[in-house]
């Protein structure tokens, strides 16, 4: 492994700079486990930022229309579906 200070090369600097509260601990555990691959796959090649955001928004108005509508009964469930979405 290629030493680039005290973890070795990162590609984590993100990681590197979050901050202490709460975080501090999950960061050094990452950190820990990271290992210098020179290799990189992006898993969803075409999300990008925009289509990323609309699904984030997406999926908290689902979780947002779930939550308001719990105990409805099916019928009034699909009506407010249908209105919704």
């Amino acid at each position: 492994m290629r030493e680039a200070g005290p973890r070795g090369a990162s590609n984590l600097g993100a990681v590197r700079r979050l901050p202490a509260r709460g975080h501090r601990p999950a960061a050094e555990g990452l950190l820990h486990n990271e290992i210098d691959t020179g290799f990189f796959v992006a898993a969803y090649p075409h999300a990008t930022v925009p289509r990323v955001k609309a699904a984030l928004a997406a999926r908290e108005r689902l979780i947002a229309f779930a939550v308001r509508t719990q105990g409805m009964s099916a019928k009034d469930l699909r009506r407010a579906f249908d209105e919704e979405f």
